[in-house]
């Protein structure tokens, strides 16, 4: 019984871990969760900012005579959004990418905590039913004993009768 119990132990022990791994990753996802939904809202502010300086060039051209080097430098600038507008794309992608990543091993510790909380929970019950065995058991030796000993009494006294009955 002692090395059931230990090895019950160990399946208890593998549970409890297996349950802190699945509340890490579930920190770590909701983590990515959030990075993910700040980067996207990093990018659609940079592209609201974006169409508002963009607008603001061009009004800035527009009705008055310009010279090249004014829309060259106008289209540098639009050039520079569109190049940090990629990149902000590029980062939510990342963090989109990565909270699915996340997501996926949540699923995959959450898996591997309900297997080990089944498999603790199957050893436990066949630990009990062990023990309830065994308690049937030494029930079932100790009514013997307790026959035995009866029967040794019923001995005892037939034989105290037969003695005081012969002369």
């Amino acid at each position: 019984m002692r090395v059931l119990d230990q090895i019950l132990a160990i399946k208890a022990f593998r549970e409890s871990r297996a349950e802190q791994a699945y509340a890490r990753q579930r920190s770590a996802h909701r983590a990515s969760e959030d990075l993910a939904l700040t980067q996207e809202q990093v990018l659609r502010d940079f592209q609201e900012r974006a169409r508002l300086r963009e607008d603001e060039l061009f009004l800035g051209l527009v009705g008055r005579t310009v010279r090249l080097g004014d829309i060259q430098n106008m289209n540098l600038e639009v050039d520079d959004l569109r190049t940090q507008e990629r990149g902000h794309v590029a980062k939510a992608e990342q963090a989109r990418l990565a909270e699915t990543q996340e997501r996926e091993m949540l699923d995959q510790r959450r898996l591997e905590h309900t297997a080990a909380l089944q498999l603790r929970e199957r050893f436990s019950e066949i630990v009990d039913l062990v023990r309830e065995e065994d308690a049937v058991e030494s029930e079932r030796r100790e009514d013997g004993e307790m026959e035995e000993v009866a029967e040794v009494r019923s001995e005892r006294a037939a034989r105290l009768r037969r003695e005081e009955e012969s002369p």
